[in-house]
């Protein structure tokens, strides 16, 4: 009993001899030797052989689709619906051998009136190889060899055309953008533009430098780079919200890629409109500083965005960088007209919120805690890096200047540190009960002396002692304090 295809059910078509049976599986399961084998030792019916090219191109084995060519199979058979094997082709090169056997392959169309690059574009659509470099110069084969990509299906078209900003795939975007550009303004059912899709929801593995590249591309096809999506949200605003597709941010605070900075810097270079406000009223001033990123702040806000944003989103941004350590969008947001003695529900100020945060996430740094209560007590205008007290304790976090420097620069600006929270609770509370016991009142009396007296000499000292830098000679303050 000759051998018929494994798994196939008996009342399967078994072909008629014990040769064809094991050519055909061996084809259908892509062994190149028994193919060779069988093929070299007799001759076959041309329509058995040319009935075992699908499976042989579905598989993708070339050496195997080429023997069974070589053998006299037709590679210009069609399938019931009028479909050429081009259909199922996944290789370049299967379909390149394929269309030189059959020279205007490409060109046939299925009963249903389909081009085989309708089949390519469903699959490309469906995900099957967005990370195979492959895909667009198969696409381009197609059509020089004559599949006329006007004729194809403008669903199929733009499904993949989507798929392919998702994916950052720049090649295919290319292709099909180079052939049908009037596309370029497709929109999903959300209101996402091209840019939408390559700036939220493309994949994070790519580099921000792939969506750089992308972007580009699709400001020079025409996307417009305003546009809004049905959330009121910008390309801007998307490159700092979460992944839409995987759930994850497009960066973290401790690796931030710089690649978005230039990102940014290329959208307003292009005159991306940044007075757009979400529909949760908000610009994109918001995200960046949600995603504690200053050096985009600084960006948007050298662009002028401060005068376009809300009184409200001002005032959470003021408490959220101060928070952060953000000192460099601080000192640009006390230029505005921000209430610096501004209280959140809680009755806190923003020097509550800083003195908090600093002392929450480096209180056992027993020096920042002193360097801290220092600047309350009467030195605001010492600037921290200039002792770089901050940096030999390891305490930059967020910016350059970090928390201390946000501490510094309340002061100065004249922030009242006598006010209480709702626990009853002044700044300076924080501070004491989270440092060691030592005499703030007659440290700040010799502070306040020191002032007085007009003498500067003794600010560097008291700071360097504060962040024990070094061994500072402070006469009597540093016996009266025990160190």
């Amino acid at each position: 009993m000759p051998l018929g295809p494994r798994g196939s059910p008996p009342s399967s078509p078994i072909p008629n001899n014990y040769g064809e049976g094991v050519l055909f599986i061996a084809a259908r399961d892509g062994n190149v030797e028994i193919v060779r084998c069988i093929v070299d030792a007799g001759d076959f019916d041309v329509e058995a052989l040319t009935d075992m090219l699908p499976d042989a191109v579905k598989g993708d084995n070339l050496l195997v689709t080429k023997l069974l060519i070589d053998a006299g199979a037709d590679a210009r058979i069609l399938d019931n619906a009028g479909r050429t094997l081009l259909w199922s082709v996944e290789s370049f090169e299967t379909a390149e051998m394929l269309l030189k056997e059959a020279p205007g392959l490409a060109s046939i169309l299925s009963r249903d009136g389909e081009t085989c690059l309708d089949s390519f574009f469903d699959r490309y659509a469906l995900g099957r190889w967005t990370d195979d470099e492959e895909r667009a110069p198969l696409a381009a084969l197609f059509i020089e060899n004559g599949c006329d990509v006007s004729s194809c299906s403008e669903g199929s078209v733009q499904r993949a055309l989507q798929v392919a900003a998702v994916h950052l795939d720049t090649a295919m975007v290319r292709l099909i953008l180079g052939h049908r550009r009037a596309l370029v303004s497709t929109r999903d059912e959300d209101e996402n533009t091209l840019l939408h899709l390559a700036a939220f929801y493309a994949i994070v593995k790519k580099s921000s430098t792939d969506k750089l590249d992308m972007i580009k591309m699709l400001v020079d096809f025409g996307c417009d780079i305003s546009a809004v999506n049905v959330g009121g949200l910008t390309v801007l605003h998307c490159l700092f919200r979460m992944n839409a597709t995987t759930q994850q941010c497009p960066y973290y605070i401790d690796d931030y890629d710089p690649g978005y900075t230039s990102l940014v810097r290329y959208l307003l270079y292009a005159g991306v409109d940044i007075s757009i406000r979400s529909s949760q009223h908000r610009t994109a001033f918001f995200d960046t500083i949600y995603q504690h990123n200053s050096e985009v702040a600084l960006l948007l806000i050298n662009a002028g965005i401060l005068p376009l944003v809300s009184t409200t989103e001002i005032l959470w941004a003021f408490h959220t960088v101060a928070q952060d350590g953000l000192a460099e969008v601080l000192q640009q947001l006390l230029q505005t007209k921000v209430d610096i003695n501004h209280r959140s529900v809680s009755g806190e100020t923003v020097l509550h919120e800083a003195v908090r945060q600093t002392l929450n996430s480096f209180k056992r740094i027993e020096g920042l805690v002193r360097m801290v209560g220092c600047i309350l007590l009467g030195y605001p205008d010492v600037s921290v890096p200039e002792v770089g007290g901050e940096r030999r304790l390891k305490a930059l976090w967020a910016d350059k200047t970090g928390r201390l420097e946000v501490i510094r620069l309340l002061c100065r600006r004249g922030v009242d540190a006598s006010i209480r929270n709702d626990n009853g609770l002044t700044a300076f509370d924080f501070v004491k009960a989270a440092g060691p016991p030592l005499p703030w009142d007659s440290l700040a009396k010799e502070l306040t002396k020191w002032g007085h007296d007009g003498e500067d000499s003794g600010e560097p000292l008291v700071l360097n002692w504060a962040a024990e830098q070094e061994e500072a000679d402070l006469s009597g303050i540093a016996d009266m304090l025990g160190d």
